[in-house]
């Protein structure tokens, strides 16, 4: 028995209200493997991987109860649409995240379950070689040099997708408004990574 787990931030209110509301545009013109709102939580991620039970990672996050996102925010880049039918907003990596995300990587990355299928095995995510040994070495696929801080807003299952049409249909929802992390918190992962039942650390 195992468990998908990550780590990760919570947004104030007006970016997590954003969020779902283009969540819900792209669910009401595409298919979509999750939907934010009730469930799926608006987030981003610092570190997911597979672990033997949610204790395991409960009791290595003890190291970093302590730490403060006070000073930390999230500059958006742009609204992305991966290969993999992914929509998610980037924002700018930072000198202060990269240091949380480094703190939580080294606290909790030991403690994963290996010698199983990655998270993104599971998904089918096709990986590049740089975020494969990411992958290898960490347990997880955006670790340190491979970080690409981002909130997903859901992932289209629909076969025949046309990436500007989406940005088309999302730009007139999107707000250029910075992410004030409110909350570090584990929590369990939905369909394609999907952030279910988060608990505050």
């Amino acid at each position: 028995m195992s468990i998908d787990l990550g780590v990760g931030i919570l947004p104030d209110a007006k970016t997590r209200e954003m969020a779902i509301r283009l969540s819900r545009a792209l669910g009401e013109k595409y298919r979509t493997s999750y939907t934010l709102g009730h469930s799926y939580h608006p987030h981003v991620t610092l570190y997911q991987a597979t672990f033997q039970d949610y204790a395991t990672l409960l009791n290595s996050i003890g190291k970093i109860r302590h730490l403060s996102l006070t000073g930390i925010q999230l500059e958006p880049e742009d609204l992305v649409v991966t290969p993999s039918n992914y929509i998610f907003i980037r924002y700018a990596k930072t000198p202060e995240l990269e240091e949380l995300q480094s703190n939580v990587i080294n606290s909790v990355a030991s403690s994963r379950l290996k010698g199983v299928p990655t998270i993104w095995d599971k998904n089918k995510v096709a990986l590049s070689p740089e975020k494969a040994i990411a992958v290898q070495q960490w347990g997880f696929v955006e670790a340190f040099e491979t970080f690409d801080p981002h909130l997903t807003i859901g992932r289209i299952t629909d076969d025949n997708m046309d990436c500007n049409e989406v940005l088309s249909l999302l730009s007139g929802i999107y707000e250029n408004i910075d992410f004030m992390p409110i909350e570090l918190v584990t929590y369990e992962l939905g369909a394609d990574g999907g952030c279910l039942n988060p608990r505050k650390i």
